[in-house]
């Protein structure tokens, strides 16, 4: 790595109460072939239908529930 890997540093506004900076980063990355190949034989396609035809307003209903049981309900599925 050279001493010259990030140019041209520039500061911007804060975002909250964090600095943000702008900056070049000289890399090289190689260019390799790839070839994204789904394997549509290993979806569990029934799973996707019943989360998909999930009734979310009666499911996660806030009459019945916290925001934090509602949340725990929703991570469970």
């Amino acid at each position: 790595m050279s001493d010259d890997f990030v140019s041209e540093i520039e500061h911007l506004s804060p975002l909250g109460d964090h600095c943000t900076l702008k900056f070049n980063a000289n890399i090289y990355l190689e260019q390799t072939e790839y070839r994204n190949k789904s394997k549509l034989n290993k979806g569990q396609y029934h799973k996707l239908n019943e989360y998909l035809d999930t009734d979310w307003d009666d499911y996660l209903d806030p009459a019945d529930s916290t925001v934090d049981e509602m949340l725990d309900k929703y991570l469970s599925c």
